[in-house]
């Protein structure tokens, strides 16, 4: 026993020092079904010093011997139980804690590196075809598009590259026949003035034969007036 001189003695009314009497105390909450009892009272390694504890108690009834059964902890005992269940559990939710930030971290960074890829790969490709269709549509068609990606966006890109070459070829083609149509027009001209010109030396020439023709008939209506006078 923990205090050998109490053993075997009635201690019904043992009172703590705020003046609970404890022993009465548990057998009314073992009698009334099972309950708490809260009191002071000497830890072992207390014994004899007069140091109390704050202790807690639950009792039961044992009815067929008539018994109460009582067992109890010292409250200061299981604060530090908890205490240190506590500061476990801390230590836990800190660790977990740490894990799921870093966790976190490590999507967050794929994220950023799957978000960087498919603005590199896909986004920017698009970006300048848009730019490059702009581009041809205002005129620009000496525009040609830099991408060195593979599948369908560098098809794309290689098929839009290989028709902006087409349409400069055709363009300078337009362009040489547009020169050979020019020079055709000027000689045409040139052509058409000289003909003009020898149109009208003939037209000309035509005008001073009808005026000769004109006075021929003239002295011919005169010499036949001249003859019939002669014959009168």
């Amino acid at each position: 026993p923990m205090i050998p001189d109490q053993e075997g003695r009635n201690r019904k009314e043992v009172v703590d020092p705020k003046g609970n009497k404890l022993i009465q105390n548990i057998i009314s909450s073992a009698k009334g079904g099972g309950g708490f009892t809260n009191f002071l009272w000497e830890k072992p390694k207390d014994v004899g010093t007069g140091h109390l504890s704050r202790k807690r108690a639950y009792s039961l009834p044992f009815n067929p011997w008539g018994w109460v059964i009582s067992t109890g902890n010292y409250v200061d005992t299981v604060d530090l139980l908890v205490s240190n269940l506590q500061r476990d559990l801390e230590k836990k939710m800190i660790f977990h804690a740490g894990v799921l930030f870093a966790v976190l971290a490590v999507f967050i960074t794929l994220g950023v590196f799957v978000s960087l890829y498919l603005y590199r790969h896909i986004a920017l490709p698009i970006l300048k075809l848009t730019d490059g269709l702009k581009q041809i549509s205002s005129g620009n068609l000496s525009h040609r598009i830099d991408i060195s990606e593979s599948g369908e966006i560098g098809e794309i890109a290689r098929y839009f590259n290989a028709m902006q070459g087409s349409l400069l070829e055709m363009l300078s083609k337009i362009k040489q026949l547009s020169s050979e149509l020019m020079v055709r027009a000027d000689r045409l001209e040139g052509l058409t003035s000289k003909s003009a010109g020898n149109i009208d030396g003939i037209s000309e020439a035509a005008k001073r034969v009808e005026k000769a023709s004109d006075f021929q008939k003239a002295e011919i209506e005169n010499a036949r007036g001249n003859v019939s006078q002669l014959s009168l």
